[in-house]
């Protein structure tokens, strides 16, 4: 037997389907990055329940976990199967029934991760509601850097109720989530996070400001809000958030979140002159802080953060002392801080009255040559 000449003629058919029949979808992440696929339906093709028969070149970076977007809605990749001919893959997809917003501390921003609902346990309507809810619901999505975020405790407004993290496990480029039912917090938690670059130069003129608002763990879509800046003279902002740069120097933006219960995020920006080289420049950031450690914290127990410096290429820098500051806490003399050698920031709060609230820390360096960090904390049981 010639495997030679099976290899060439499988190559020269699955080439010809591809050209005939390819279609390219986009990688959920990263939306620069895609793959060339075509696919098949019942015995030749798709099958039903929101699963997708596909197949696609074996150098394609297609993987079990994998994220793509098919005309508007999000698949995940279930299974990977290999062909005796080693021309060609083909995968199951099932459609993503939900996702969560899940904070990534390297990132310093929330990222939803789409994730599909084990059906064949649990029933959905149309839209996606569990209709037969026992107290528990199981997720599952790909194994990355953002899934693995949804950490036991953490806590989520998902399928029309609260749900928290019960345990986790990674199998096979999946990662599976349980989660149990939970009573609603008797108030709402909100947090409102600066998106945008705090180093900004006199001759862009404007610059537009982004914040990611959260209710209740998940992002908030076109949240209603108001904008101040503590020096006219430098600065100015529009009703819509548009920054007018007037001055070289240093200014603090506050944007509010007026149907939030009114939380507010703080951010300094420096804006420098490059047109005028007599115009000294105030200082501008080179490098990142990130936070590092559980947004949930245990009433009644000590919670250790760490501060993380990097400079322009990524590169964990030492040596540089953290300034630690608590803001959107109307509660601050219920927390017992402690600040750590190395960095590291310890804090507790013991008072059951106060589950369910939450505040902001942050984190920078004592020169300002490095953004400042923030995370939102809730307590929790």
């Amino acid at each position: 037997m010639n495997f030679s000449n099976i290899f060439n003629t499988n190559k020269r058919q699955f080439n010809s389907v591809m050209k005939r029949e390819g279609i390219t979808v986009s990688d959920y992440y990263d939306s620069n990055k895609t793959y060339r696929v075509f696919f098949r339906r019942n015995g030749k093709g798709t099958n039903p329940q929101g699963k997708l028969r596909f197949y696609y070149a074996q150098d394609t970076q297609i993987n079990v976990g994998t994220v793509f977007v098919l005309k508007g809605t999000t698949y995940l990749v279930v299974s990977q199967d290999g062909i005796e001919s080693d021309v060609y893959y083909t995968s199951m997809a099932v459609k993503c029934d939900t996702s969560f917003s899940v904070w990534i501390n390297a990132e310093n921003r929330y990222v939803n991760v789409p994730c599909a609902v084990i059906s064949d346990k649990y029933t959905l309507t149309h839209n996606s509601i569990i209709t037969m809810v026992s107290g528990s619901v199981t997720v599952y999505t790909g194994l990355n850097p953002y899934s693995e975020q949804m950490e036991i405790g953490n806590a989520y407004y998902n399928f029309g109720g609260y749900y928290k993290v019960g345990n986790t496990f990674q199998n096979n480029g999946l990662a599976y989530v349980y989660m149990t039912r939970e009573a609603m917090p008797s108030t709402d938690t909100y947090s409102l996070t600066y998106d945008g670059i705090t180093s900004l130069d006199l001759t862009t003129g404007t610059y537009q400001l982004t914040y990611t608002a959260v209710k209740n763990g998940n992002v908030v879509n076109n949240p209603s809000l108001s904008y101040a800046v503590n020096d006219s003279n430098i600065a100015t902002v529009s009703d819509t958030g548009l920054l007018t740069m007037i001055a070289a120097g240093n200014v603090t933006v506050t944007a509010t979140w007026i149907d939030g219960n009114n939380t507010t995020c703080v951010s300094a920006i420096t804006i420098a002159d490059s047109s005028d080289p007599d115009v000294p420049n105030p200082p501008v950031a080179t490098g990142t802080t990130v936070i590092s450690g559980n947004t949930n914290l245990k009433n009644g127990y000590y919670r250790t953060y760490s501060a993380i410096f990097y400079d322009s290429t990524k590169n964990v820098v030492d040596g540089i002392t953290a300034v630690w500051n608590i803001t959107d806490c109307s509660f601050i003399n219920e927390l017992q801080q402690t600040v750590l050698d190395g960095n590291k920031f310890k804090i507790k709060v013991n008072n059951e009255d106060l589950i369910g609230q939450s505040f902001t820390l942050n984190a920078s360096d004592t020169d300002g040559n490095y953004t400042q960090a923030s995370i939102t904390v809730n307590i929790v049981e």
